[in-house]
């Protein structure tokens, strides 16, 4: 593992093909315990490596991410790593591989940010929001791994609370919850853009049983959502 450590052409190259073969996206964590040699044993050894693996993401996104004549970028999402193919490729993918698309309704939409922004939250709660029933909306979101249970509150009862997922962060591609746009602003992002809204109407937890191909074109579509939204 030394050699890559000391050239960072290599370095990159070997963080590209990990995440490349890997069937879901690769934390940093990850990278580190592969990377680092066994030798480097020091505190700080390990810390320059780090930096090491992480300046090689930084080169790998200027070079996917910026430059035109990649049909895929690098993607970071809660510290997590994968290649997703890029929004202006969707049409033509999804018709090679023939997706099946669903629509996202402004229900559902309405409801994934309420929980996005008021996590960890409960179903009454959502409710007194919106002032409709949820419990169908939140069984589509919770089926399509956008959201997920968060335990109990302790109240009377012991409701069932909910957050957002990492499949959300790639989603929506953010890195974390902090880069959610202001709270304020989004009524008006979801009225004027929900029509463009799509998502793989097959379940998101299926698409670490596909091939390589599929699951960036399921990342692709969910991406679609990501940039109508946002």
């Amino acid at each position: 593992m030394a050699e890559y450590l000391s050239d960072i052409s290599e370095l990159q190259s070997a963080v590209e093909a990990i995440i490349f073969t890997s069937g879901e996206p690769v934390p940093y964590s990850k990278l580190f315990e592969i990377l680092i040699a066994k030798q480097y044993d020091g505190q700080q050894d390990s810390l320059i490596i780090k930096k090491k693996i992480k300046e090689a993401v930084d080169f790998i996104k200027t070079e996917f991410n910026e430059k035109r004549s990649h049909g895929i970028y690098l993607s970071e999402n809660g510290g997590y790593l994968s290649f997703k193919t890029k929004a202006e490729h969707y049409m033509v993918i999804s018709d090679f591989l023939a997706v099946k698309l669903q629509k996202f309704t402004k229900v559902q939409l309405e409801t994934l940010a309420i929980i996005a922004y008021k996590q960890p939250v409960i179903r009454s709660e959502i409710e007194q929001i919106r002032g409709v029933d949820s419990s169908n909306v939140i069984r589509f979101l919770l089926d399509k791994n956008l959201i997920r249970i968060a335990g109990k509150k302790d109240v009377l009862g012991k409701p069932l609370m909910y957050k957002t997922t990492n499949f959300f962060l790639e989603v929506f591609n953010l890195k974390s919850l902090d880069e959610l746009p202001a709270e304020k602003d989004m009524n008006d992002l979801f009225a004027l853009k929900n029509n463009n809204a799509n998502i793989k109407a097959d379940n998101a937890n299926d698409d670490n049983n596909n091939n390589g191909n599929s699951k960036y074109v399921s990342d692709k579509n969910l991406n679609e959502v990501q940039s109508s939204l946002f």
